[in-house]
């Protein structure tokens, strides 16, 4: 996209779309279509990505790399989860295999510099970090374990990936208020990510762009935005919209006819729901991702599978890297 709008093919579209009609949209969507402050793209639909935990597992607002795997291993030691750790992550009650867990933690590693300087093109998969990676991979993975204990004691530290508004609601449900949203670890704070599949862009040539509106106003009817069960829409959304109902002498809440969970102070799950959407930020891009994550795995099963020590795998690992940061200077 970057490439095409320095070229000049894209349309800025904020002189085709109305102010009126972006002001409906979540600010960070509009900031992944955003080229040098320039608006040339728009995603009909957002991919969220997030941690949740419990509060009695962990307190502060954020965490890092380095606190999520300490935390692990302290788990294995401790009583306060009398089993332990059953899986490093979980998502729709399954537990993750090897690969997906050495892949999401280099994801991280990689997000916040911790296993490669972007800045110096320096290699660090030979620290003593990334040989905790590969422990956590091959001791925290590869176990299913049931929703009631998907969180805490016996199951795991975090919840990895998107919520929808029903996810705020089953969390409610088993943990009550002892739930929150602590964001993916980072070392530059909280940090709950959206991305997007593809951005609509309009040709700067175009002779009819009024004719463009009306499929751009096509995307943010109801019916097209809350199709998708995977995605979540771009479209704003309000507390002021929750409908409270008298049923059977209960008083309860709605929203778009979803049943929401009301809390002891009176705000319900939907509040809960609307700051995690409002908090998302634009994902960083690292164009070197896919690559790594890659190598990391080709080299990390001779660890997975017994056949090389840690520190010999995170040194083969540690030469490709840095031969390849190299080679792209």
């Amino acid at each position: 996209m970057r490439l095409l709008q320095e070229q000049g093919y894209l349309q800025d579209l904020r002189s085709v779309l109305s102010q009126d009609y972006l002001d409906r949209i979540f600010f960070n969507v509009i900031q992944l279509g955003t080229v040098d402050d320039t608006l040339v793209g728009l995603a009909p639909l957002m991919n969220t990505n997030t941690a949740v935990t419990l509060r009695k597992v962990w307190n502060p607002d954020t965490w890092t790399l380095e606190d999520l795997i300490d935390l692990m291993e302290e788990g294995e030691f401790t009583e306060i989860f009398c089993q332990g750790f059953s899986g490093a992550f979980c998502q729709m009650n399954l537990g993750c295999d090897s690969e997906s867990v050495i892949r999401a933690l280099t994801e991280f590693g990689l997000e916040n510099s911790s296993l490669v300087d972007w800045e110096r093109g320096e290699s660090h998969f030979n620290d003593k970090l990334f040989c905790r990676m590969l422990y956590m991979a091959k001791n925290y993975s590869g176990i299913p374990f049931g929703q009631e204990i998907w969180l805490g004691a016996g199951g795991c530290p975090v919840k990895l990936g998107g919520l929808a508004l029903n996810d705020f609601n089953d969390l409610y449900d088993q943990y009550g208020e002892d739930y929150y949203v602590t964001g993916l670890p980072t070392d530059t704070g909280n940090s709950s990510y959206l991305s997007c599949e593809g951005v609509l862009v309009v040709n700067s040539a175009s002779s009819n762009l009024d004719a463009v509106v009306p499929f751009f106003e096509c995307l943010l009817r109801d019916e097209f935005q809350n199709v998708h069960l995977l995605n979540t829409s771009i479209l704003k959304v309000s507390v002021e919209d929750i409908e409270y109902r008298e049923e059977g002498g209960e008083r309860k809440a709605y929203w778009k006819d979803e049943e929401l969970r009301i809390k002891e102070d009176g705000t319900t799950t939907f509040d809960d729901y609307a700051a995690y959407l409002e908090s998302c930020v634009p994902s960083p891009v690292i164009a070197e991702e896919d690559f790594i994550k890659s190598v990391v795995w080709e080299e990390a099963e001779a660890y997975i599978n017994g056949d090389k020590s840690a520190e010999e795998v995170a040194g083969i690992i540690h030469s490709r890297i840095q031969l390849y940061l190299d080679e792209s200077r």
